[in-house]
């Protein structure tokens, strides 16, 4: 059963047009903006809650003697440079896509400039990933070889 007429093509995938491969780039890259943007406030304020929640540890903790409060509240440091540095990667990603966006010539070079932010970015999360599934890992086997987990 035909539902009816196709419609028109959209125009090809790939051109070598500048001023459509321009129009489009730019179109998507100012309508993602505001959205990285939120995700760097979103960032860097769990990252503040980090270092609130840490201070809070490390007073607590050295207050009353307790070690594993202590050191917990210097990991939510190390937590909180981490996540630092994911929004300053996409504060500076943003940055470069703005310049990119407010240049008249369009010029390839600051748009290669947010992309090697955003390229830096992807591998330090990948980074960050792969320590968190091993240690995931780590911790199942720990908690397996210690009984605590009954398989």
């Amino acid at each position: 059963k035909v539902l009816g007429p196709m419609p028109p093509a959209a125009g090809p995938l790939v051109t070598t047009d500048p001023r459509t491969f321009n129009g489009s780039l730019s179109r998507t890259l100012r309508e993602s903006r505001p959205w990285v943007g939120f995700i760097v406030i979103v960032t860097i304020l769990l990252g503040s809650c980090l270092v609130v929640a840490g201070t809070f540890a490390v007073v607590i903790g050295s207050r009353d003697s307790q070690p594993q409060l202590l050191g917990a509240g210097f990991l939510m440091f190390l937590d909180a440079a981490v996540v630092f540095f994911f929004a300053w990667l996409l504060f500076a990603y943003n940055k470069h896509v703005g310049k990119y966006l407010r240049d008249n010539e369009k010029s390839i070079r600051k748009l290669d400039r947010a992309f090697r932010t955003l390229r830096s970015f992807w591998i330090f999360d990948s980074i960050v990933l792969i320590v968190l599934v091993s240690n995931g890992i780590l911790a199942a086997i720990w908690a397996f070889s210690a009984g605590l987990i009954h398989g």
